[in-house]
């Protein structure tokens, strides 16, 4: 099976960037969250031992990372949106979510495809009745569909992109 390159790059966003790990997670990013008790030492290692980017917005805890040779991103935009385009335009990355390639948004482990019989009493019987098609995480076991709450991630992908675009149009005029 043949992946492409955006698989290899993986990720450790820190405790003030939870919703862009999640994020990144749906669009098929293996992404850890530090969380707020994890100490940055431990970030830092974490990083350092699993080869992953550690992306943060707290310039102590880049500079150190980068000490230690931690491969480090100081987020410097402001917001979610403006934030998720810089590092996306950063690293190359494609943020069109699709769910079979992406990960459970919770825990970070891949999600499968399953078929409706295996949700059967796990989801609420509306949703069952007029779903056809599941994603289930076999290590936490939270249980995906294409509900309202994809359509608003379709929503914010599309806000994404128009903030990609602008990016990189700005980029190339500074260059």
């Amino acid at each position: 099976m043949l992946w492409s390159c955006w698989f290899m790059v993986t990720f450790i966003a820190d405790g003030m960037l939870g919703r862009i790990a999640k994020f990144l997670r749906l669009a098929g990013y293996d992404t850890l969250f530090a969380g707020e008790n994890l100490k940055d030492k431990e970030v830092i290692k974490v990083a350092f031992k699993d080869e992953r980017i550690l992306l943060t917005k707290d310039k102590k805890l880049y500079l150190e990372a980068i000490k230690n040779g931690v491969d480090a991103f100081l987020v410097s935009e402001k917001g979610f949106f403006s934030s998720i385009a810089e590092i996306a335009v950063n690293y190359g990355l494609n943020l069109n979510f699709k769910p079979d390639t992406s990960r459970c948004p919770k825990c970070n482990h891949p999600v499968r495809k399953t078929e409706p019989w295996e949700v059967k009493g796990r989801v609420p019987e509306k949703t069952f009745l007029k779903q056809k098609v599941y994603w289930v995480c076999d290590n936490c076991g939270q249980i995906y569909w294409l509900g309202s709450h994809w359509i608003n991630i379709k929503k914010e992908e599309k806000e994404i992109q128009k903030r990609i675009e602008r990016l990189k149009s700005q980029r190339r005029i500074n260059h």
